[in-house]
């Protein structure tokens, strides 16, 4: 994602690269603070903010893709990428859900 964000700044687009570090910085930075969760509706929550994160990471791509045209291998591994971290938050998340409510 970085990488994209490079390409992107090489397109002097420096506010959507900007932007497009940030959503990922945040998805990293949220699951890791899952980690560190004080209960399981705190681990819950960074899991959805690091979802929402990657749905705005997503929105961008796109966004960049539409205006520029790019056909890249390193965009295509990037979608490739943010639909496997989805699929991995999604089932995290309704597990951790699904959980909480066995345990009531």
């Amino acid at each position: 994602m970085l990488e994209v964000a490079r390409l992107i700044r090489l397109r002097q687009d420096y506010r959507l690269s900007s932007q497009i570090v940030g959503a990922a910085l945040g998805i990293a930075n949220n699951i890791a603070e899952s980690h560190g969760a004080q209960s399981r509706a705190d681990f819950i929550s960074k899991l959805k903010i690091a979802h929402k994160e990657l749905l705005e990471l997503e929105a961008l791509s796109i966004h960049f893709n539409s205006n520029n045209g790019v056909k890249n291998l390193r965009l295509e591994t990037m979608y490739d990428l943010m639909e496997e971290v989805g699929k991995l938050l999604t089932a995290s998340i309704s597990t951790a859900i699904r959980n909480r409510k066995s345990s009531n």
